[in-house]
């Protein structure tokens, strides 16, 4: 009995061992047909540094206008101080040379790779007034925006900005860009002469107060990883 019992041990584990190998054979094919249907895409690209700068300014007859241009504020029972990055915006008297129409933004390109940018506008209507013989600054509502000459797609440009201020307060450069050569910029006009359209003033109480956030990333991969964009806002296509 010992010795059939043994020898059926060994037929049993004879088998479980041959079982293995066979199984190992079958995962060894598997895995080897698996690793060869795997394909890789390496895509090269530059990877180099991404600048781009707001240049604002008030155009008087084609000279820059030298004075102060930030908005100084007036802070009821407190002296006055300057808001520096927000321009003042004059809504009442064209002879001001900060008269709403004289407002120009350009856009500095210094990118040594090709970017996108975006821009977003922050316009808050204020209302200043005379109290106790101070004066009062009251931030108002306003029901539209103020209609700068923004350089969109109805101006007819092959390359604009699309406004996409109603999803996320931007405006959207359609085309790559970088500077022109190792030593000159590139310049592209966002907000350019109000030409013959007219503006409707408001009373001189009013002004407008107007600052910007300008954002730039590299084009490869830039704006779904920074800016959580998966499609270009103004065609849907992926970047």
């Amino acid at each position: 009995m010992v010795g059939k019992a043994s020898t059926m041990t060994k037929k049993i584990l004879i088998k479980s061992i041959i079982m293995v190998v066979l199984l190992t054979s079958i995962l060894t094919i598997s895995l080897a047909g698996w690793l060869s249907s795997i394909e890789t895409s390496n895509p090269s690209f530059d990877v180099g540094e991404v600048e781009v700068e707001l240049l604002a300014y008030y155009d008087i007859d084609g000279t820059p206008y030298e004075g102060e241009v930030f908005y100084q504020a007036e802070s009821f029972g407190e002296g006055s101080f300057t808001k520096t990055g927000i321009y003042k915006i004059n809504l009442s008297t064209p002879t001001d040379p900060l008269f709403i129409k004289n407002l120009r933004v350009n856009i500095a390109i210094r990118s040594k790779v090709d970017t996108y940018f975006r821009i977003a506008p922050y316009e808050q209507l204020t209302l200043t007034y005379q109290s106790g013989g101070k004066t009062v600054e009251v931030a108002t509502t306003q029901t539209v925006t103020m209609p700068f000459k923004y350089q969109k797609n109805d101006n007819g440009l092959d390359a604009y900005f699309f406004d996409n201020r109603e999803n996320d307060g931007y405006f959207y450069y359609t085309n790559k860009v970088q500077r022109v050569n190792e030593t000159t910029e590139l310049l592209i006009p966002f907000i350019a002469d109000f030409g013959s359209d007219v503006f409707n003033l408001y009373e001189e109480k009013y002004s407008l107060q107007l600052g910007f956030i300008i954002e730039a990333v590299q084009s490869e991969r830039g704006p779904f990883m920074n800016w959580g964009l998966a499609a270009r806002p103004w065609d849907d296509q992926e970047w």
